[in-house]
C-alpha cells in the first residue's frame, strides 16, 4: 500500500512537470482533493519512537530523530509546492484553498 501512494505521488508530481497534461487533468475536484490530501499529512502529530514521553531530548547531544512517514511526506509537500507554483492554477483558485484555516 506505501509503496502505491508514493507511485501516485510521484505521478501527480510529474503531471503538474508536463504542461499539456496538466492543462487537461487538472480540475477543480482534483486541484480540491489533493489539497485535502496534503492537509491530512502535513497537519498531524509526529512520533519519536526512540524516547520515552518522560525524557527530555537535548538538540546538542542526542542524534536527530527522522520521521518515519518523511519519505512519504517529503513528497506531499513538493506536491504541495508544484500547485503552489504551477501556472495552469489561478492564484485566485489556490487562494480558494488556502484557507486561514489552512494557514493556521
Amino acid at each position: 500500500m506505501r509503496d502505491k501512494k508514493r507511485e501516485v505521488l510521484i505521478e501527480l508530481i510529474d503531471v503538474l512537470d508536463d504542461q499539456d497534461a496538466t492543462h487537461t487533468l487538472l480540475t477543480e475536484e482534483i486541484l480540491e482533493a489533493s489539497m485535502e490530501m496534503i492537509s491530512r499529512n502535513v497537519y498531524r502529530t509526529f512520533t519519536n519512537k526512540n524516547t520515552k514521553k518522560t525524557q527530555q531530548v537535548d538538540p546538542d547531544e542526542d542524534e536527530p530523530h527522522l520521521e518515519e512517514a518523511w519519505p512519504h511526506l517529503q513528497l506531499v509537500y513538493e506536491l504541495f509546492l508544484k500547485f503552489m507554483m504551477s501556472p495552469q492554477i489561478p492564484s485566485k483558485v489556490m487562494s480558494a484553498h488556502i484557507s486561514k484555516t489552512f494557514i493556521v
